[in-house]
């Protein structure tokens, strides 16, 4: 008896997969449907400090770091000269949307030098939902403290022991 059962466990796995696999692929894509959470927008004033950089000036570019967070990309320029410790930038406001149930939303700012490696930061920023429907959308701040590419790059020569 045993012998003769043997190709009945891997027919009656396949019948119930078979059987079973759509319904949860039916559940899964009703339920991402219901998920899609409102857009929340806020609007966003970034205050970068660079701590760091050379005196060639620098390029500075903020945008999205995922798909859910949209705002216009932003470039600011800084100029060559003499520069002190910490390069404060202007501070700046984007108006953020978001519609990640999380309200989420990430920024990725790109500093480049002249003559070095591009150095990418990732922040991130949780938004405030409004206070009611159709209200002004709030105010939020983000401070971001960064190092410069600089400061942050290898050096690759040898030392000698």
């Amino acid at each position: 008896m045993r012998i003769r059962l043997w190709w009945a466990t891997p027919a009656a796995v396949m019948f119930l997969t078979m059987a079973v696999a759509p319904i949860a692929t039916a559940r899964a894509d009703a339920s991402s449907a219901d998920d899609k959470a409102p857009p929340v927008t806020n609007r966003v004033n970034l205050e970068i400090q660079i701590s760091g950089l050379g005196q060639q000036g620098a390029k500075i570019e903020v945008k999205p770091a995922h798909p859910d967070c949209k705002f216009n990309v932003v470039g600011i320029t800084i100029p060559k000269g003499d520069r002190g410790d910490v390069v404060k930038i202007t501070p700046f406001a984007v108006n953020a949307t978001t519609t990640n149930p999380d309200r989420d939303c990430s920024f990725e700012i790109t500093v480049t030098e002249a003559g070095q490696k591009p150095k990418t930061f990732r922040r991130g920023l949780r938004l405030t939902a409004p206070a009611a429907q159709g209200a002004e959308a709030p105010i939020s701040t983000l401070r971001c403290y960064l190092p410069a590419t600089t400061l942050a790059a290898k050096d690759t020569a040898k030392t000698r022991r």
